[in-house]
């Protein structure tokens, strides 16, 4: 019996995509063809049968004309391809522009529901019935026992501040807990300069990131793509949520810690964009104190 074909359009951002490997237990037995960005390509390509690569930034941010090539590779790599069901995991119905030019017996797209997962919405447009995620096969990073992974960043209403950071990792080494920093923002290094520490910021493709946190015992870190390259590789997670909301975006059974609940403009994160704001106090209130507290609940219970 010939298996059935199928077309996912999910292109990024990377949190995003990893969520959205929850539609791929239920469609094991099809022959999966997936466009997806640059970004979080190494990250699905031993689950797919054929990867047509994009170019994210210039689709999302390029102007005119570099949007517009983009489209136009993509439909060349799909022009006049059958498939039993296209899939665009992406609510924004400009996404669909992309399987203009292939046919399809049938199509989906993702609709997104305030206040649940959105692993579990991409579980519902694959139409399967039960949440679980591929199994990260790649060899983990060993770099020893009673480690815990910290992921500072400067960037974004998302992130803690540093200086947070750079306290937790202070009091965490004083109980005896080794630090790994891991991340994309190199510059975040010498904020850490007189603490001992394991250092990867900037030093690691995303394939050696999930193999590093595979090795650790807890993974602290704000809403971002490194909280799901944690629930990818099956590690412990406490993750940090002020203008977004975890019941859309923290892994299934893992520990979070919410600011403030009221402060009136949080969430401030529609799907989309987020609210104009000069000071994430909803970050910012989440101190170090209560974070160490939660560290110490996680790792006397595992």
């Amino acid at each position: 019996m010939a298996k059935a074909k199928i077309l996912i359009i999910k292109i990024g951002a990377i949190g995003d995509v990893i969520m959205s490997l929850s539609m791929l237990e239920s469609l094991k037995d099809a022959e999966i063809t997936w466009v997806c960005g640059y970004a979080a390509a190494p990250l699905i390509q031993d689950w797919v049968d054929r990867l047509i690569l994009v170019d994210e930034r210039q689709l999302l941010k390029g102007n005119v004309f570099s949007k517009v090539r983009v489209v136009l590779g993509v439909w060349k790599a799909l022009f006049l391809h059958s498939f039993d069901l296209i899939l665009t995991a992406h609510p924004d119905v400009r996404y669909q522009l992309l399987t203009l030019l292939c046919r399809g017996k049938r199509r989906r797209r993702f609709q997104r529901h305030p206040g649940r997962y959105h692993g579990y919405e991409y579980l519902q447009l694959a139409e399967a019935k039960t949440y679980e995620m591929p199994k990260w096969q790649k060899k983990k990073m060993d770099l020893g026992e009673n480690l815990i992974a910290l992921t500072p960043s400067l960037l974004g209403l998302r992130s803690w501040p540093i200086e947070h950071y750079v306290s937790l990792g202070e009091q965490l080494r004083q109980k005896g807990y080794r630090i790994l920093l891991v991340g994309l923002e190199k510059e975040c290094s010498h904020y850490f300069k007189s603490l001992e520490t394991l250092d990867y910021l900037g030093k690691t493709t995303l394939v050696e990131v999930c193999a590093l946190l595979a090795g650790v015992k807890l993974l602290i870190t704000h809403d971002g793509g490194l909280l799901h390259m944690g629930h990818l590789v099956c590690v412990p997670t406490l993750s940090l949520f002020g203008p977004t909301n975890p019941q859309e975006f923290a892994p299934p059974n893992s520990d979070f810690i919410m600011g403030e609940e009221d402060l009136y403009c949080r969430p401030c994160y529609d799907g989309k964009k987020f609210a104009t704001c000069t000071n994430n106090l909803c970050m910012r209130q989440i101190s170090v104190k209560r974070v160490v507290e939660r560290v110490d609940e996680i790792c006397n219970r595992t």
